[in-house]
């Protein structure tokens, strides 16, 4: 089976921002071939554990985890490793790989620079 894909957000007491971030994730599955689907690290579903069971009960062995977070926080360095330490101990045939932050890549900072010339 081929590898799937979450998009991790934060998460928000907003029901209009975990809203428009679904939509995003529901633009960007029209764009690519394999699965893709949303978590929140809080106060939204489904939480990203549930999501990487959902996946793995579904038969994908290899996902990968997109933050989209601007930089390393709380979350990446200590709340998501954990979860998933304690997924790999349960199903040691999962593989799950997680990327770095968007703030972290050359091709946001280029985004960045663009909007704001745009903007300004």
């Amino acid at each position: 089976m081929e590898k799937a894909v979450v998009l991790l957000a934060h998460g928000s007491r907003v029901a209009q921002a975990v809203e428009k971030f679904r939509e995003v994730v529901g633009k960007l599955r029209e764009r690519f071939p394999f699965r893709l689907e949303e978590a929140f690290m809080v106060r939204a579903n489904p939480n990203l554990k549930e999501a990487l069971l959902r996946l793995y009960q579904e038969g994908y062995q290899e996902i990968a985890v997109f933050p989209v977070f601007l930089f390393e926080g709380l979350h990446l360095v200590h709340d998501i490793p954990e979860e998933i330490d304690q997924l790999k101990a349960q199903y040691p045939d999962l593989k799950i790989t997680v990327y770095k932050p968007l703030g972290e890549k050359e091709q946001f900072i280029e985004f960045l620079a663009a909007v704001l010339a745009n903007e300004l």
